[in-house]
């Protein structure tokens, strides 16, 4: 089990070598029909000043797998010296080996118990044990600014959040819109049970929703790991049959419900030993899973171990990195979200810097995605990219329009049905940003106008421009927005953009503007 404030797991890294040790046969087999035999576990010298004589607790590691984040317990070099509960510290990968460990010093650290639990795929979105605040929060959050430097940590609100147990853990899945959490509550089946909780539309989280009993027992499961994959769930166990005191477990997510898995793997005599394992990572860029090994009895035997993935039979389903640029930002950072094109799935988020408007994010290999940015001052549009032959990595870039009072957005992506006012499924993820906007901005009022090209009578094309903007205002209402906000006009062929001169042209005149009245 974890401590929710912090973790009696002293980490020892050792310098390559083969531990022998006794485990069963079979990993179904009950413990309590233990048939031993000797297996091997390879210990791999991570890098020199990770441990010491004090403790170090849970490793972190970056999705990248260049990044190294644990804590170190009464240390002299922590904020408050030796009577400081514990620090963050932060290793990085450099030539294959572990560079000095750093003190993350302010904000991140202060005098009280500071520890690392997640760590996005850019690299700059952390989020920390407890409240920075005072507050009951478990979780905060906090963000890399363009110096380099933290922001100061911001409570995570999870709705309908208590825990029974003194203990808890919790971890971000890299999609940052997951959060997974090992607590006590009414309808836990025994000990810490996993539950799952995701963003809102406001930034929260969704009350904590049991995982089911496939993979919670009457014993303890903690120590959750997500793979970008959305699927691989990696847990420890004190109540599923295994080898010793708490085993590491595989699991895959069978479908949207999140209570339906498959039934747990134990990981087999590459990773558990009669002692007491957890706290298993594995980057889809590392080369490495790690974990942490020992006896439970004495928490100086907790050892880190990293080992190979070519040597491990469970890991993550094929993902995609995706890198890119948000244009048109004036400094403010917004969110970048990526849907299934097929299934509407939502996939991953991330958030852009301020300055640059870069974003990272990893998403699930799928056929093709539609991905968006969403600010409170900017229109982010919905664009689908075909993922088909991607195999590893893609660049997307975006465009975003400021808004600004008199300016026009133009909606490129509200299609109709040819001749008529009705609206394409495709147009949805548009309308439910403008609507996302106008909530946000609760002093915006706009002005829907339509336009046709020169196919048609004066009458029969005023009248479906007319028609398609009273459309769109019809959703937008039906989406929350007050209808004395939205104006609506229709222009016919009066204002073109291009020359009706070809398809392409008259293509470009058939559209939808919105304009700000207020702002």
């Amino acid at each position: 089990m974890a401590f929710i404030k912090y973790s009696f797991l002293a980490i020892a890294i050792f310098t390559f070598s083969t531990c022998n040790l006794i485990a069963k046969s079979d990993t179904s087999s009950s413990r309590s029909n233990v048939k031993e035999r000797i297996f091997q576990i390879n210990l791999e010298d991570p890098g020199l000043g990770i441990n010491t004589n004090f403790h170090e607790v849970k490793p972190i590691i970056s999705p990248d797998g260049k990044s190294l984040f644990f804590s170190r317990m009464f240390y002299p070099g922590n904020k408050g010296g030796i009577t400081d509960e514990q620090d963050v510290y932060h290793s990085r990968m450099i030539d294959g080996k572990w560079s000095y460990p750093v003190n993350m010093g302010s904000p991140i650290n202060t005098h009280g118990a500071n520890g690392l639990i997640s760590i996005s795929p850019d690299g700059n979105h952390i989020l920390l044990l407890n409240s920075y605040k005072g507050t009951s929060a478990p979780v905060s959050q906090s963000f890399k600014n363009e110096d380099g430097k933290w922001s100061q940590p911001e409570d995570i609100k999870i709705y309908s959040y208590y825990n029974n147990s003194i203990y808890a853990d919790f971890h971000m899945a890299p999609n940052n819109r997951t959060l997974l959490m090992a607590i006590e509550r009414n309808d836990s089946r025994g000990d810490q049970d996993l539950y799952v909780s995701f963003v809102l539309d406001n930034g929260q989280w969704s009350p904590p929703l049991h995982m089911g009993d496939i993979i919670n027992s009457k014993g303890a499961e903690f120590s959750p790991y997500l793979s970008a994959d959305g699927k691989t769930l990696y847990f420890a166990s004190t109540g599923h049959e295994g080898y010793g005191e708490s085993d590491i477990y595989y699991s895959k997510r069978l479908d949207d419900s999140w209570t339906k898995w498959s039934a747990p793997v134990n990981m087999g005599p590459q990773v558990n030993s009669p002692g007491w394992e957890a706290y298993y990572s594995i980057s889809n860029i590392s080369d490495y899973a790690y974990f942490i090994s020992g006896t439970k009895s004495d928490s100086k035997t907790r050892n880190v171990y990293r080992l190979p993935s070519s040597h491990i039979d469970y890991t993550p389903e094929t993902t995609v990195l995706i890198e890119g640029n948000v244009e048109g930002l004036n400094k403010e950072t917004v969110t970048v979200k990526v849907k299934d094109s097929e299934t509407g799935e939502e996939l991953a988020q991330a958030y852009t810097s301020k300055n640059s408007g870069k974003y990272t994010l990893m998403i699930p290999k799928v056929a093709s995605i539609d991905i968006s940015a969403k600010g409170d001052h900017i229109f982010g549009f919905n664009k689908r990219i075909d993922l088909s032959d991607v195999k590893v990595k893609t660049r997307i870039d975006l465009k975003a329009e400021p808004l600004s009072k008199g300016g026009n957005i133009r909606m490129n992506n509200l299609l109709f049905k040819r001749t008529t006012p009705i609206l394409l499924k495709e147009s949805y993820p548009d309308l439910k940003n403008i609507a996302y906007l106008m909530q946000r901005n609760p002093k915006i009022k706009i002005r829907i106008e339509g336009h046709t090209d020169n196919v048609g009578h004066e009458k029969a094309k005023l009248k479906l421009s007319f028609d398609r903007a009273n459309m769109i205002k019809s959703h937008l209402i039906n989406l929350g927005v007050k209808e004395s906000r939205i104006e609506t006009i229709g222009y016919g062929d009066a204002k073109p953009v291009a020359p009706n001169d070809s398809e392409e042209n008259k293509q470009r005149n058939r559209r939808v503007e919105i304009k700000i009245l207020s702002f």
